[in-house]
């Protein structure tokens, strides 16, 4: 029947409804159109306030001169990507919300056996990892900062591919490519955890399926 047909599709297809990290509301067609992450035109999870925040410090981690700045690359579209994942409309979707592990989907991976410290893992398709290899901004360097928003603390200037081994070093790193607003010990669960966010490469077949960057 047409409501058994209803009842499977809903069950198949996963729900969005879930509030954003940043936003701390649902998805939605923003009323003043992001600056920086605007490749979501649709809909976001971010603020325009925020949207500037995340603009700052990618900026902050690229600023190697005029010249390197007028450069386009694959790389710097991808790492953009990567800083953008909090405005992204697919992020509920995808990380589990730490004050609400019970209603976690199935695909979303955690690991809660640390007694101070609950872990949330962010999987990444293989084809937007791929392009955020350190080794592909040694051309310019980075600046990378002692903290994000705490510029009077200094800051230095890199080779990334010298200061991380891997995009997973590179990914997890508060100075690095980490994505604002899901730094390490920035937030507590209920249980007074602290919540670190670990971004990984996607391989099994449900990572895969719910990874982001797919359309990279």
């Amino acid at each position: 029947t047409m409501l058994a047909v209803a009842l499977l599709a809903a069950a198949i297809v996963p729900s969005l409804a879930a509030d954003c990290s940043l936003a701390a509301r649902e998805a939605k067609v923003p009323k003043y159109a992001l600056k920086f992450c605007h490749i979501f035109p649709d809909e976001s999870c971010c603020s325009p306030a925020q949207d500037a925040e995340i603009e700052g410090h990618y900026f902050t981690l690229l600023d190697a001169g005029d010249i390197c700045a007028k450069e386009s690359s694959l790389a710097k579209d991808a790492l953009k990507e990567i800083f953008c994942f909090g405005c992204s409309p697919e992020q509920p979707n995808l990380v589990a919300d730490p004050s609400d592990l019970a209603s976690a989907e199935s695909w979303m991976e955690y690991d809660t056996s640390g007694d101070d410290e609950v872990i949330m893992y962010i999987n990444i398709c293989p084809s937007l990892w791929a392009n955020v290899a350190p080794a592909e901004f040694d051309s310019c360097g980075m600046i990378q900062v002692t903290e994000r928003g705490s510029e009077c603390l200094g800051d230095d200037t890199v080779i990334p591919s010298l200061t991380w081994d891997s995009q997973t070093e590179f990914l997890n790193d508060d100075t690095g490519a980490k994505p604002p607003f899901f730094e390490d010990g920035g937030e507590l669960d209920d249980d007074n955890r602290t919540v670190t966010y670990r971004l990984q490469e996607a391989t099994t077949e449900d990572q895969l399926a719910h990874c982001y960057g797919g359309s990279f």
